[in-house]
Parts: C-alpha cells; structure tokens; sequence
C-alpha cells in the first residue's frame, strides 16, 4: 500500500502544473503578427561580458546599459514585393533589411518565413553579395512547432542547396530549440514584459566542391513576445571547424506603439491534439511519460540525444482520447540532455529531458 501511496502522489505532483501554471505562450493568435508594412528599428550592441543570464520562471533580463554598434531598420512585405519572391514560394512573410543584417558567416538582405497555426517556418534568405544568393531550405527550419511555451522542446532537420557563381552549394543539417526561461526584458529604451527565452543550437555541414567540408556550430538565445514572430533581443555565438568566430552577435529591436500585454494562459488552457510529459525530470533509472490525446489516433513516442539521434522508441501504437501513462527505462543510457517526442498523424510535441 505504501508503494501505491508514493505513486499516487509523485503523478498528483507531475500532474498539477497541467491545471495550475500560467506563463507566456507563443502561437499564432494575433492576428497574426508581423503584418506586412510593420517596421522595426534594429540596433546591433557592443557585446563586451554580455551574458544570457538566468534561466527559470519570472526572471528579469537587465540589458538597459548596451550601447549601440550600429542601426538599421526591417520592413515586413509580402514575398512577392521583394525581388525573390518567386524564389521562396511557400513564404507568407518576408522581411528586407535596410542595410543588410549581420550574422556570423553571412549578412542578409532579405529573410522568408512561413507563419500558420501549426508552425512558424523560416525557408530561407538572400545574402548582399554583388550577385545576391538565394539560400532556399528545400527542407525548412521549423524554428517553432505552434503553441510552444516554457518548458518545451524541438528538434528539427533542414538543408539546402544553391548556387554561388558557378559551384553548387548544400547545407545539411540540424538544430534543437528549448524554451529555457520567461519573464520580463529590459532593453535600453524601455521594458517588455512576457516574453518567452528560446536557446537554438544549430549544427550544419557546408559542402563546397574542392574543399573540405565546413562544421558550422551556432548558439542562439533569442527573447520572443507572443505577439511577434521575430525576437526582441538576441545574442548569437558561432563556431567553424571547431574553432570560435571573433564576433558574439547581439542585438535589439524597437517596435513604435508595440502593446505587451497578454492574457495569462494556463498550460491546461493550450490548445494541442496531444501533449507529451515526463515526470520526474530529471530522471535517474526510470520516469512516467503522461501523454494526453484528443482524439484517437496513431502515437509515437521517441527519444533523442543532444546530437539528435535516435536512442529509444518508448512506444509506437494507437490511443484512444485521454490520458495514457506509459514507463520510460533508462537505465541503459548514459547521463545528459535527451529530447523526448511525442508525434501523432496531427502534431509533434517535445520535451527536455535530463538523465542523471
């Protein structure tokens, strides 16, 4: 009785935070957002010590003594306004920079997104080179599975192959999105409330003929508002050939007139055909995965290391509507950061998880 005493309250304790945690959430509910004829103002900052600071619920971000790099503006348009619409076909959204924006191995012109209830997409960019290049991800970045909040987690695959003069070009490869922290920004001309910390790690192969092949690592934290698909802050660091780029990234923007209220939603109160969660987490020998379902339908519950490589299949099969508990053994895998994912025929759910 003891055993079943203990079990009932570790599930009451995994289970409570469905019914009564309330936080940012970003989908695509307003409106959405960014509409086109939106303009930001961007400005890049010098780094120096800057850090990503803490991780966690309700935290405070102080960035308000950043002193400008440099300027420059970003007009949202439809695809086709630009000169490369035709390029990205599946884009609805588009954003030019006036200069060109900057990352680490590139600057960009144009960036193409595709944004819906399901997903927000990026498919792709165009450089400032003499002859602009169009990098169109014939597999798309899926930057965030819609809703996504605290706590959550994806993976994602992409590619690409283009032309830049006359040598062919292609890019494979992967990155991991986590919503590590929300809470409230504070930015050199004022303060954002509920905003939601996303931390990417991106890892690609560029592949040139002649050359060996280019490992590119990169790492994003980027702070997001519900009511814009673009970040409000950013600092990202890069990584070639295992050795690190000179220059950490960071930079803000400002939106006139931008409104940051939100109503609160309680986790129970997002809508998904299915959610995935794993208590306790961290885990050490074994876990409870609680999945609720909608409707009935085909499941697949799956785990990834930090590499994205598949390391367990905990279960493949068909649900009916309701909540399903299923066991997760772990004792045949070695400590570290994992992904565990839920895919059914509607939607594709993910969590950390951490095994100690």
């Amino acid at each position: 009785m003891k055993k079943v005493t203990t079990l009932a309250i570790l599930l009451i304790a995994c289970l409570l935070p469905y019914y009564v945690d309330a936080q940012p959430v970003l989908s695509n509910n307003y409106n959405p957002s960014p509409q086109p004829g939106t303009i930001i103002n961007i400005t890049r900052v010098n780094t120096g010590a800057i850090t990503q600071g803490a991780s966690g619920a309700n935290i405070t971000w102080n960035f308000e003594s950043l002193s400008m790099v440099n300027a420059k503006t970003g007009t949202f348009v439809v695809p086709n306004a630009t000169p490369f619409g035709a390029s990205f076909p599946n884009s609805t959204i588009a954003i030019a920079y006036n200069p060109g924006i900057e990352y680490g191995s590139y600057t960009a012109n144009y960036e193409f997104f595709n944004v819906s209830d399901a997903a927000f997409l990026k498919n792709g960019f165009v450089n400032n080179a003499a002859t602009p290049i169009a990098v169109n991800y014939a597999d798309p970045k899926v930057l965030l599975p819609y809703p996504f909040t605290y706590g959550n987690a994806h993976i994602d695959d992409f590619s690409a192959t283009y032309t830049s003069g006359t040598v062919n070009v292609t890019e494979n490869g992967s990155f991991t999105v986590n919503a590590d922290a929300y809470g409230t920004l504070v930015l050199p001309y004022g303060t954002i409330h509920n905003v939601v910390r996303l931390h990417f790690i991106e890892n690609y192969t560029q592949t040139i003929p002649g050359f060996d092949p280019f490992e590119y690592t990169v790492e994003t934290y980027a702070w997001y508002h519900p009511k814009l698909a673009y970040p409000f802050f950013s600092i990202s660091s890069e990584e070639v050939n295992g050795s690190p780029q000179p220059s950490i990234i960071a930079r803000y923007i400002e939106l006139a007139g931008f409104d940051d209220s939100v109503e609160p939603v309680g986790i129970s109160e997002v809508h998904n055909p299915a959610s995935v969660k794993v208590c306790p987490n961290p885990m050490q020998q074994s876990a409870a995965v609680t999945l609720d379902m909608a409707q009935a339908g085909n499941a697949e519950v799956s785990v990834y290391n930090a590499a994205g490589q598949l390391v367990s299949n905990v279960f493949t099969g068909y649900l009916q509507p309701g909540r399903h508990i299923l066991n997760f053994a772990a004792a045949d895998l070695p400590s570290g950061l994992y992904l565990l994912e839920l895919t059914t025929n509607q939607s594709k759910q993910s969590v950390k998880l951490i095994i100690q």
